[in-house]
């Protein structure tokens, strides 16, 4: 909670570096919440809903920055669900090196199901909390409309609690 937490955003010409506000976090499932303040929109991706099962053998995706370096994809399969004690977790096979920490897990349809957490080195696995945890996490929060939350057809909104104001800029509620 004493440390400076700075997000850099990716994806447009300019890349934009602001300081993040830890708002929850579950050190078990090595998750958090980070609110951040900015006039910039910046797409986002769906969080899976309750209704996505992982399963050993499903195709997954992870985002991160190798080393520091620009974000890459890195595209692998799920190997085991809740395989450890503790929290929620998903296996997949590749092992991330240091820096994909925090980056998020995503299934063939582009949502995301975990974010990176750890390395299996001797079976050359990566470790992700899984998505239930992230859904307890948001659940916590009072944040469940993110994932929940649906269109008339059937498409996910994903700035539900965005509060839209007239100059364009959207703005986080409060915890």
């Amino acid at each position: 909670r004493k440390g400076k937490t700075t997000v850099e955003f990716f994806g447009s010409a300019e890349r934009v570096r602001r300081a993040g506000e830890l708002v929850a976090r579950d050190a078990e499932a090595d998750l958090s919440i980070i609110r951040v303040t900015t006039n910039h929109v910046f797409s986002v991706a769906p969080i899976a809903s309750k209704s996505f099962a992982p399963e050993p053998g499903q195709p997954a995706s992870s985002v991160g920055c190798d080393n520091g370096k620009d974000p890459t994809a890195r595209h692998m399969r799920i190997t085991a669900v809740n395989r450890y004690l503790g929290a929620p977790t998903i296996e997949c096979s590749g092992e991330p090196v240091k820096g994909r920490s925090g980056g998020g897990l995503f299934n063939d349809s582009g949502e995301l199901i975990g974010v990176c957490s750890a390395r299996e080195p001797s079976e050359h696995r990566g470790i992700y909390g899984g998505l239930v945890a992230v859904h307890t996490l948001l659940d916590r929060q009072g944040l469940a409309s993110i994932y929940q939350r649906k269109t008339p057809d059937g498409s996910r909104v994903v700035t539900a609690g965005l509060n839209q104001k007239r100059d364009g800029t959207l703005t986080l509620p409060s915890p």
